[in-house]
């Protein structure tokens, strides 16, 4: 059920983790009337159980089910083309959505902005799930920081990020040849593009941290070396920095940050220590 009135398209991508939506989907402070939802179930042989169908109809939701396995950003972007609202955001079946803060609406209605920035709720694998405040404000972090020197501090997961509908729709959305880099190499072409981006001061979703077993996906490194190949490519980033950046990702103070994410960069940071001759020629 559409809303005129609705400025956001919450777009839920789930690939058999009905499970996982069942921890949220019945949270009534999610039914807000500018809101609009969306679940695209990417996995054809996996349909939502009874209670979750019950569920989505109280939620107003669409369901969208492709006849075929999708992948990951071409299910989010099937999503995102039937999205009728100024803004859409995307959410992974394993994070957890929270209801809009009213500086979150605020900025929406505005309709100031190309690319919206929320801090995240992290939720290591294993623990509890986080106790939200309403004055919670967690810091923005963001493994890519340093090659988006130029801008304010840039987080590139759905989690993070509120995309102006029509701008996302330039962009042709995700690019399935980047998968697992795909968030960065969007948030990069739309920034270079010269899109205007703003920071929200409150969270939108809680990012389930995924376990080391999971960083150590070959697919993860491969993902993100192939957005870094297609940023020198393009001419969008030079050889020297590459080359000063990826050393950082053990150097810096990363304390801060719980001990997954530091794993999560470190992985990477071999990774493209043993292949960074693939980016050449230069």
């Amino acid at each position: 059920m559409t809303c005129a009135c609705s400025c956001l398209t919450r777009i839920v991508t789930v690939y058999r983790q009905w499970d996982l939506i069942r921890r949220w989907i019945s949270n009534p402070d999610l039914l807000q009337s500018r809101v609009n939802w969306i679940f695209v179930n990417d996995s054809p042989d996996d349909g939502p159980p009874q209670d979750i169908l019950s569920a989505l109809e109280a939620l107003g939701a669409q369901l969208v089910a492709p006849k075929f396995n999708c992948g990951r950003s071409n299910a989010r972007n099937l999503g995102a083309s039937k999205s009728l609202t100024p803004y859409l955001e995307h959410v992974d079946g394993d994070d957890v959505p929270l209801p809009l803060n009213d500086s979150i609406i605020g900025l929406l209605e505005k309709d100031c902005a190309d690319l919206i920035i929320c801090p995240v709720v992290e939720w290591p694998v294993g623990t509890e799930m986080p106790e939200i405040r309403d004055d919670y404000c967690p810091q923005v972090q963001s493994m890519w920081a340093p090659l988006f020197s130029e801008y304010p501090a840039v987080d590139v997961r759905p989690a993070a990020t509120i995309w102006r509908t029509a701008s996302y729709q330039q962009l042709a959305g995700y690019d399935a040849r980047f998968e697992s880099g795909e968030d960065f190499q969007l948030a990069w072409r739309g920034l270079r593009s010269g899109l205007v981006m703003v920071h929200a001061t409150a969270a939108k979703q809680i990012y389930h941290a995924k376990p080391k077993v999971w960083l150590q996906d070959p697919l993860f490194c491969e993902g993100h070396l192939a957005a870094l190949k297609w940023l020198v490519a393009e001419g969008k980033l030079t050889r020297k920095q590459i080359e000063d950046w990826h050393p950082k990702l053990l150097t810096q103070n990363w304390w801060h940050l719980h001990r997954e994410l530091f794993h999560e960069w470190k992985v990477l940071k071999i990774y493209l220590t043993r292949n960074l001759h693939k980016l050449r020629p230069w």
